[in-house]
C-alpha cells in the first residue's frame, strides 16, 4: 500500500507542474513537450502494471483509480488556475497601456512616463527599471511576454521601438495598442464564459458512471462487491476510470486550445 500511495503522490505532484515553458530559452534538443507527456504516461501506466503485480489486484485497482480521479482533478483545477490568472495578466497589460499612453500625453518623455506608470502597474516594473539603468526596454518586454498573459507587452514593445527609431508619437500608438488589447480581453472572457457550460457537461459525464453504480443497486445487484471483489472487476473499475478521467481531459484540452 506504501508503494502505491508514493507512485501516485509522485504523479499528482507531476499534475501540479503540467508542462511550463523554459524562460528564456528553447526546450532542449530532441525533446518535445509531446514526447515528454507521452513518456509519462507510459511511466504511469508500467507503475500501475507494477504495483498491481506486487500488492494484486484487490488493492491495486482502487488505489489505482484514486489516484487517477486525484491527478485528474490536480491537474484541471491548476489549468483552470492558470488560465484565470493570465486571462487577469491581460487584463494588467491593457490597462497598464491605457496609464502609460495618458502618461505621455500630459508631456512626460517615454522613459519618464514609463516610471510614472509604472508606480500603478506593476506589470510595467520591469521595463521601467531596465530604463533606469539603460537596459533595452524592448527586450525587457519581449521576455515578458513569453509568459501567459504577457503576450500583449510584445505590441506594445513594436509600439515603442518603432517610436524611438523614428521619431513618431508614442501616445496615439499606445491609445490604438490599449484599445485592440482591451478588445481581446473582453473576447477572451466572454469566450471564457461560453466554454463554461461544455466543461461542465464533461464533468458532468465523468461522475456518470457514480448513477450507474446507484442503479445496480436499485435493481439489486452489487457493483461495489464485484468492482472489488473479483479480477475483473478490478479490470472494469480501473480502466473505467481512466477512460471517464480521459475524457474530463480532453474536454479540458478542446476547451483551453478551442
Amino acid at each position: 500500500m506504501t508503494a502505491v500511495a508514493a507512485f501516485w503522490a509522485a504523479m499528482a505532484a507531476w499534475c501540479v507542474f503540467p508542462g511550463r515553458r523554459r524562460l528564456p530559452g528553447p526546450a532542449p534538443t530532441g525533446v518535445t513537450p509531446t514526447r515528454r507527456n507521452w513518456g509519462l504516461w507510459l511511466l504511469g501506466g508500467l507503475g500501475v502494471v507494477l504495483v498491481w503485480v506486487v500488492v494484486g489486484p484487490g488493492i491495486a485497482a482502487p488505489a489505482s483509480a484514486a489516484g487517477v480521479v486525484l491527478a485528474t482533478g490536480v491537474r484541471v483545477a491548476v489549468v483552470r488556475s492558470r488560465a484565470r490568472r493570465a486571462r487577469r495578466v491581460a487584463a494588467e497589460v491593457a490597462a497598464a497601456c491605457t496609464v502609460l499612453a495618458s502618461e505621455l500625453e500630459l508631456g512626460l518623455v517615454p522613459s519618464g512616463a514609463l516610471t510614472a506608470a509604472a508606480a500603478d502597474c506593476p506589470v510595467l516594473l520591469p521595463a521601467a527599471t531596465a530604463a533606469r539603468l539603460g537596459g533595452d526596454v524592448v527586450e525587457t518586454w519581449a521576455r515578458q511576454a513569453t509568459v501567459p498573459g504577457h503576450e500583449g507587452l510584445r505590441v506594445l514593445g513594436r509600439a515603442w521601438d518603432v517610436s524611438t527609431k523614428t521619431g513618431a508619437a508614442l501616445a496615439p500608438s499606445l491609445a490604438s495598442v490599449a484599445t485592440a488589447l482591451s478588445t481581446v480581453e473582453q473576447v477572451e472572457e466572454m469566450v471564457a464564459g461560453e466554454l463554461a457550460a461544455p466543461r461542465m457537461t464533461g464533468l458532468v459525464l465523468a461522475l456518470l458512471p457514480l448513477a450507474g453504480i446507484g442503479l445496480g443497486y436499485a435493481i439489486g445487484g452489487d457493483p461495489i462487491g464485484f468492482l472489488l471483489g473479483s479480477s475483473w472487476g478490478a479490470v472494469c473499475l480501473l480502466s473505467g476510470t481512466v477512460l471517464a478521467c480521459a475524457g474530463l481531459l480532453w474536454t479540458e484540452h478542446l476547451a483551453a486550445t478551442g
